[in-house]
């Protein structure tokens, strides 16, 4: 068998480890969310043999985490004509030195990172050049499969300890009527709110109380994943339930939701408030609600608090809902 040589670009890199933790901890978790690893084949016109390469790409129907991310790391987007989504996509070095920096703060798609990283290394050493031999071209459309099957069908989470401790001081701590989550790392915080921010949805529900005339409302924080091993460790971290089953929605994939109701919602997105970008006035309503609800099993709601509990959960459903 042929031996298969190593190299590196001659090309330089851009070094990204200057940025905030924050900063590389909410992308990796909106890339986990809304974000793709892949690596691209394409046919060469000077040499026989295919060219490889990494590229990370993010797409998503409002503009705010884009354009704050494309500004953390000199990157550029646009939006997509037919579909109004908005895109970037960076490739080659620029692509390693992105998955290099948030690499540590990644969950679902680690894998993804390790086989990217690992094209690189096998790479020729001049950018762009010929990859005369045979074993290496296999390897490449080996690991070319790799990730490609892993971006069709999703990928298991791996052990969070790099992204930071989790609450070893005591199970549940709490706040008055809400949990408390000061524990939390600053990263967990920046991830949360990058995944809240691309997959996550904060609402309210409203149900009649059978035995009264004022109805029952209650907020709620839920993430979304195609996989359900992301959304355990993010339970793990937050000490919370998590019982929610696979559903399908329309024709794509099955989906995994993780729901977090009343003072837990309040409480998470009170510690991870000052990293989000897009749904902060979401996050400020949700907390208000949870200030003005009265404990658990007292019935006695002024009507004031019971107009404004409703003007929140009116301001969150026009939110939520599309243009």
């Amino acid at each position: 068998m042929e031996k298969i040589t190593v190299g590196t670009y001659l090309r330089q890199y851009p070094f990204y480890g200057w940025l905030p933790e924050w900063q590389r901890a909410y992308t990796a978790g909106v890339i986990d969310a809304d974000g793709s690893i892949t690596i691209v084949r394409e046919a060469s016109e000077r040499y026989r043999t295919p060219q490889f390469y990494a590229r990370v790409s993010i797409v998503m129907t409002t503009r705010e985490p884009i354009a704050s991310i494309c500004e953390w790391f000199g990157f550029s987007f646009r939006q997509e004509k037919r579909t109004g989504h908005w895109r970037f996509a960076v490739s080659g070095p620029r692509a390693i030195a992105l998955i290099a920096a948030i690499e540590p703060f990644l969950l679902l798609k680690q894998p993804h990172a390790a086989i990217a990283k690992e094209v690189n290394l096998l790479l020729p050493r001049e950018y762009g050049g010929r990859i005369k031999e045979k074993a290496l071209v296999a390897r490449l459309e080996q690991l070319t499969t790799q990730i490609r099957e892993l971006n069709a069908r999703g990928s298991e989470a791996p052990s969070s300890a790099l992204i930071g401790p989790q609450n070893q001081n005591g199970r549940r701590r709490y706040h008055g009527c809400s949990p408390y989550y000061g524990y939390l790392t600053a990263a967990q915080k920046a991830y949360l709110a990058g995944y809240i921010d691309s997959e996550g949805c904060i609402t309210a529900h409203t149900y009649k109380h059978q035995n009264g005339r004022t109805p029952n409302r209650i907020v709620v924080l839920s993430f979304t994943a195609v996989t359900v091993e992301p959304l355990r460790t993010i339970a793990r971290w937050l000490d919370v339930p998590f019982f929610v089953a696979g559903k399908v929605y329309g024709n794509s994939r099955r989906h995994v939701r993780l729901l977090v109701k009343g003072p837990r919602a309040a409480g998470i997105l009170a510690a991870v408030r000052g990293s989000l970008l897009l749904k902060a006035k979401q996050a400020d309503l949700l907390i208000e609600f949870n200030q003005i609800t009265p404990r658990q099993g007292c019935r006695v709601r002024p009507q004031y608090i019971v107009d404004r509990q409703g003007a929140i959960c009116s301001e969150l459903h026009a939110l939520n809902s599309p243009d």
